[in-house]
């Protein structure tokens, strides 16, 4: 073999077998600031985008849906605080359907469908069920919690009947202290429900396991994605940290945050948030070290047939991020709340 061939060989070889994921390059450039002007947010519990642009935020506090022109312009508000038609309880996200139309999802049983003008035009009960989602025309994910305090993820129809509750579950476990039951859930340790959809497909997950079931519009799981990474350790000055602000919460008992603030286990949970945009998937990492907040928020990037793309990073956690352009909710000088929309790019 010839000295210029064996060398072409060897590069074969090590083109084969070198792991080209890796590092993604994101691009992101700040286009519109709403709320830092006449408009005034109370509260953003949601934002989505339709296929115009137009920008969508759910006001908790006020049961109010404002929408925006993609430059950020008002363009109407809709709904109230209430339980008649077209108004809300307990608002809880709003979605922009295949076709056109507005979801807005409430805590507990209720859904409500509006066109792109704010007008009515349906509500659905489901029973027993909180933290309600839409997933696809027809079709919602949402919570079931047994009288044994086991929570499970499950898909239904608007005819209350169950199409998939082969999902993830929870076991919920009270903290006891002195005969009294005291729950908490912490996003950087404890199990909790992730969910996001786009075009009639949604992702489901847990925030302890790395597993994502990849589902299809009619509830089937046509996917599962794994990866096989170690669960990260908090560190001696996470836990303290944790400990820290268990012991500041308000209105719980002394004894109670004291014996709390003891229990932060070991390890962290792999991820605290999902959005699945068009045919990626975006899986929000937990910042290497949790009490630096201004540190970079890793995000994991798949497709849709579960390949690993890569990785990107985020200054914070998104509220809610469309094919062109990434939304995130702060404060300005004056502290009033702000919507900051970001185009971007992510390039291989």
């Amino acid at each position: 073999m010839t000295r210029k061939r064996m060398v072409a060989v060897i590069l074969m070889v090590v083109l084969a077998s070198f792991n080209w994921a890796g590092e993604l390059k994101l691009e992101m450039k700040k286009e519109v600031v709403l709320g830092d002007g006449e408009v005034i947010l109370d509260s953003i519990i949601s934002v989505c985008q339709d296929n115009d642009g137009n920008i969508y935020t759910l006001d908790y506090k006020a049961g109010q849906v404002n929408k925006f022109s993609p430059e950020g312009k008002l363009l109407l508000k809709f709904g109230k605080k209430g339980e008649g038609p077209g108004e809300f309880k307990m608002p809880n996200e709003i979605q922009c359907t295949p076709g056109g139309k507005l979801v807005v999802t409430e805590q507990q049983k209720q859904v409500s469908l509006f066109d792109k003008d704010g007008k009515f035009l349906k509500r659905y009960n489901f029973n027993s069920a909180t933290g309600i989602r839409y997933a696809a025309p027809g079709l919602y994910y949402m919570t079931r919690t047994n009288s044994s305090a086991i929570s499970k993820q499950v898909l239904i129809d608007t005819k209350n009947e169950i199409l998939n509750q082969d999902l993830f579950s929870i076991q919920h476990k009270p903290f006891m202290v002195d005969g009294v039951a005291i729950w908490y859930q912490s996003s950087q340790f404890s199990p909790n429900f992730l969910f996001s959809s786009h075009g009639g497909n949604s992702v489901i997950g847990i925030s302890n396991q790395y597993k994502i079931l990849v589902v299809n519009p009619k509830g089937q799981v046509i996917k599962t994605i794994e990866r096989d990474v170690p669960k990260a350790k908090f560190t001696a000055g996470e836990k303290e940290f944790l400990s820290k602000e268990i012991l500041q919460m308000k209105h719980w008992p002394a004894a109670a945050k004291k014996k709390l603030a003891g229990m932060v286990p070991d390890l962290k949970n792999y991820f605290q948030g999902i959005f699945l945009v068009k045919d990626r998937i975006w899986i929000i990492r937990l910042r290497e070290d949790i009490s630096e907040f201004q540190s970079a928020l890793p995000v994991d990037v798949f497709n849709l047939k579960g390949k690993f793309l890569g990785n990107v990073s985020l200054k914070k956690m998104p509220r809610f991020i469309s094919p062109g352009c990434i939304y995130f909710t702060g404060t300005n000088k004056t502290d009033d709340i702000i919507l900051e929309k970001y185009s971007y790019k992510l390039i291989n």
